[in-house]
């Protein structure tokens, strides 16, 4: 089952660095990227949005797997968001998919200007399943982009969704 997804998002687990505040966490990767994870409840919802930072100027297309914690979250959809979508008159797109569960794979693509830096790719809707109060999630987006010269690099990032 194929469905629109910004990969890019997989990307922003990299760098490693984290903030948190009002029920929101952002963990910065390397290459450039990172996750910003919402407040989280058993039984209810929460997003995992991918994002790129100002080192990820230049990037056009994004392949990539988002993993998560199968046993606490289910994902139930993803959307590439309105700044990745009009960047370069809007010609890109999230090609998304669950291959197997724990695991969403995505290609950000389209032409070659550059996403926007400091701005959100694409965001996953997760459904947090009951009995997963009081824990945390592991989420980690890995991958590889790309950009106009079709200069190649890797990215890797890491983030918790903690669970009320």
């Amino acid at each position: 089952m194929k469905r629109t997804i910004v990969v890019c998002a997989l990307a922003c687990v990299a760098a490693g660095c984290s903030s948190s505040g009002g029920g929101s966490s952002v963990s910065a990767g390397s290459g450039g990227f990172a996750l910003q994870t919402g407040a989280a409840r058993a039984g209810g919802e929460t997003s995992v949005a991918l994002r790129t930072q100002p080192e990820a100027a230049g990037v056009v297309t994004l392949v990539g797997n988002l993993r998560y914690d199968r046993d606490r979250l289910q994902v139930a959809d993803c959307v590439l968001s309105d700044a990745a979508r009009t960047a370069g008159g809007g010609a890109k797109t999230l090609n998304w998919g669950e291959p197997s569960a724990g695991l969403v794979a995505a290609v950000v693509s389209g032409g070659l200007e550059a996403l926007p830096a400091d701005a959100e790719v694409f965001a996953c809707r997760f459904g947090v399943k009951d009995g997963a109060a009081g824990s945390a999630a592991a989420v980690r987006a890995e991958g590889e982009v790309s950009d106009a010269q079709l200069v190649e690099r890797s990215f890797a990032v890491e983030a918790r969704v903690a669970i009320d």
